[in-house]
């Protein structure tokens, strides 16, 4: 099965077979489909736009048989640009069936409740699996951005987020212990720098011993706070460790303690 999805800053897809029985879930923030297929890899963002901007891809696999993207999908208003049933009869085409696939398809509206939280999925590594956490919201049914509005009442933790700065942008949230500290930047990744204006990704780090870190399809704009919106978080140290340097407390908005 074949699944491409286009959602407000993100691009990606969903794909699975009978043979590997693990599906695959490719997200990321690229104005244009990657070219898989490349035999070459160091030529896979030889492409003008891609090389002007930073981006971020993030790529999940897990059982087939989950649908829980399909519903933050759902919530998020994903545009499907393209989808394609699986040939073969059996528990590929089965899966491919279930209500939460179809009503995606179906463009189906949230029937009730306007926020959708799941943190039931896990990746199919039998050595190291990682907890995936979705978290989305349906229209305009909150007056405060994602963050303050869902995430921060759900996660119950402070949260540094990737946010540049300007008259557009929602000031740090700071009523302890909920904060949410803007990170304004610039950070370095190696030899590069990189600034908001020139980067695609929204993300976010926990700031806690959860070790989330969040991609997301809006940041704390003002003018996205009735976007229907979501964030795919991860549990995972390393890649927790790494943004965590980089939301460093020079570059941030700090609330005072």
């Amino acid at each position: 099965m074949h699944l491409f999805v286009i959602m407000y800053l993100f691009i990606g897809f969903i794909a699975w077979g009978a043979e590997a029985g693990k599906a695959i879930w490719v997200i990321h923030t690229m104005d244009k489909f990657v070219n898989l297929e490349l035999v070459d890899s160091k030529t896979l963002f030889n492409y003008a736009p891609l090389q002007d901007k930073a981006g971020m891809l993030m790529c999940l696999t897990f059982s087939y048989n989950l649908n829980e993207w399909a519903e933050a999908l759902l919530y998020e208003d994903a545009v499907i640009y393209f989808w394609q049933m699986p040939k073969t009869p059996g528990l590929t085409q089965t899966a491919f069936r279930t209500p939460a696939i179809q009503a995606l398809l179906n463009k189906e509206t949230p029937r009730s409740h306007f926020s959708k939280y799941t943190k039931t999925m896990t990746t199919a590594s039998q050595t190291a699996p990682v907890k995936i956490h979705t978290i989305s919201k349906f229209g305009n049914s909150f007056s405060l951005d994602m963050y303050i509005s869902l995430i921060l009442k759900i996660l119950h933790k402070p949260i540094r987020v990737w946010t540049g700065k300007g008259a557009n942008i929602q000031p740090s949230f700071c009523k302890p212990p909920l904060l949410i500290e803007n990170v304004v930047g610039p950070f370095n990744i190696g030899d590069k720098e990189i600034n908001f204006p020139k980067d695609t990704a929204r993300w976010s780090v926990v700031d806690d011993t959860l070790n989330l870190f969040c991609l997301s399809t809006v940041g704390r704009e003002k003018n996205k706070v009735e976007i229907p919106s979501g964030v795919v978080c991860i549990e995972q140290s390393t890649v927790h460790s790494l943004f965590k340097t980089f939301a460093a407390d020079n570059i941030t908005q700090t609330c005072k303690q």
